[in-house]
């Protein structure tokens, strides 16, 4: 079953800081109807598309063509694609790169950053969203009939595969993308595996944004939360985009507190103003930061906090769900792992 999901929107009566002015939305695959309204809607833009753009030309999620530079960097380029190709000075873009999770990194995980290059005011706000639980994996299989189980974990065909050599025997191998049809499954399997040094086929999940609707919805998301950003000024010298740049460890207001107290860094992108705060609503109170950002902040310091517990030895238990038992783990101040069985307390070291 598909997950429900909030897209995220500045609050009610934000001021509209582009209400009127157009730009360009440099981007393919289908994102528009996941970002235009909610620029539209949120910030006043008009949001052309740019025509002919050819994104694929700074990476692929396939490997055809590698990508240069970090998610954000490509992203920037890609605006810019759409700032020459429209003569807008103003442009929007995203990229995205899947893998291991970047805070656990046994499960998969995604990073999306979407950018606002503005000319006209000499900025760029980026944001960026990572994704806990996206439709990403892949398998190497020699016929169909293997992949029961990952199609299912998949959610084939809602959500599209690609299929290649598991090891190809040359640069012009077969690369099937965008299927969503067992039958067309199949017989893309059998290709690609003739021409596979090992007679099998590499299967992996289309990420591109209209083939993988988790991603889309991610993204629409984003989109949300880079207009929460791009509508609050700096207190200091009013530059549009002001939000977190960073997240730091401070010590504890004294020694029996049993977590510790995160400070939140918060600037924009050319202010020279860097105002740290363990409480988000204290500061530029004149001009108080949207509900759904402070949400958003607070949702994120809730999940370093308990991967902190998760591994830190303080006195507070830190209890995990094995992935294989049903038993409750927990780490004490002695370092040891160990497991309790049901309410009775007992605890030993498992075997």
């Amino acid at each position: 079953m598909a997950r429900s999901r909030s897209v995220d929107t500045p609050a009610p009566g934000l001021a509209q800081p582009y209400a009127g002015e157009r730009a360009v939305l440099a981007a393919v695959h289908g994102k528009q109807a996941a970002i235009i309204p909610t620029l539209r809607d949120a910030l006043g833009l008009i949001v052309d598309m740019a025509p002919d753009l050819d994104t694929d030309a700074l990476g692929t999620f396939t490997g055809e063509i590698p990508r240069i530079g970090s998610i954000r960097e490509t992203a920037i380029a890609t605006a810019r694609l759409g700032m020459a190709a429209t003569g807008l000075p103003i442009g929007i873009a995203s990229e995205g790169s899947y893998g291991p999770h970047p805070l656990i990194r046994f499960v998969a995980g995604g990073i999306e950053s979407m950018v606002l290059v503005d000319d006209v005011r000499g900025i760029v706000v980026t944001e960026h969203l990572i994704e806990d639980a996206p439709v990403y994996g892949h398998a190497v299989a020699a016929c169909r009939y293997e992949l029961d189980g990952f199609l299912a974990r998949h959610r084939f065909p809602g959500h599209a595969l690609i299929v290649k050599p598991d090891v190809p025997t040359s640069e012009s191998a077969p690369i099937h993308k965008g299927l969503s049809d067992t039958k067309a499954l199949a017989d893309a399997i059998t290709e690609v595996a003739t021409a596979s040094a090992d007679g099998k086929a590499f299967v992996q999940t289309d990420m591109r944004a209209h083939m993988n609707p988790v991603r889309m919805d991610t993204i629409a998301r984003l989109a949300g939360k880079l207009c929460a950003r791009v509508a609050v000024p700096c207190p200091v010298c009013e530059t549009l985009g002001y939000g977190q740049v960073d997240v730091e460890q401070a010590c504890p207001a004294s020694a029996a507190a049993r977590s510790p107290t995160w400070l939140f860094t918060r600037s924009t992108a050319v202010s020279r103003a860097r105002i740290a705060s363990p409480d988000l609503a204290s500061t530029a109170a004149a001009k108080p930061i949207p509900a759904i950002a402070r949400s958003a902040i607070h949702d994120r310091c809730a999940r370093l906090r308990r991967i902190q517990r998760a591994v830190s030895s303080t006195p507070t238990t830190a209890q995990l769900i094995h992935p294989r038992r049903s038993k409750r783990w927990s780490r004490k101040t002695t370092g040891k792992l160990r497991w309790t069985s049901g309410s009775s307390g007992s605890s030993r070291i498992p075997t």
